[in-house]
């Protein structure tokens, strides 16, 4: 069984806390369920979903399983997901956000 590496985020207070681990398989089902239907029917912007995946993900993930954000990492040194680079990526949205925006808007589909 893969562990489960988690970040919550705090939104109000902009806090990150590092190292719940939850259950590999049932996580796994539920990622695969978000990215199904974000794939097939996503508000999503394809800019997000380009640039910063871990990122985008962890938001699907909240919204489909209501989960608290999390980032997903296996357990092994070649494909651990490093936590500073997945909070960074937030950091960099945060700071392009106002530049972007026009670019984000005119990539929105609703269904």
């Amino acid at each position: 069984m893969v562990g489960v590496h988690g970040i919550e985020f705090d939104w109000q207070k902009g806090q990150v806390s590092v190292g719940r681990v939850y259950n590999g398989v049932l996580f796994s089902l539920v990622v695969f369920h978000s990215w199904f239907l974000s794939d097939h029917v996503s508000p999503i912007p394809t800019v997000l979903w380009n640039e910063c995946l871990p990122a985008v993900l962890n938001v699907v993930v909240t919204e489909r399983s209501m989960l608290p954000p999390m980032v997903v990492g296996e357990r092994t040194q070649e494909t651990w997901l490093r936590p500073e680079i997945d909070v960074s990526c937030y950091r960099r949205l945060a700071a392009r956000w106002q530049t972007d925006l026009p670019l984000i808007y005119s990539d929105l589909h609703f269904v």
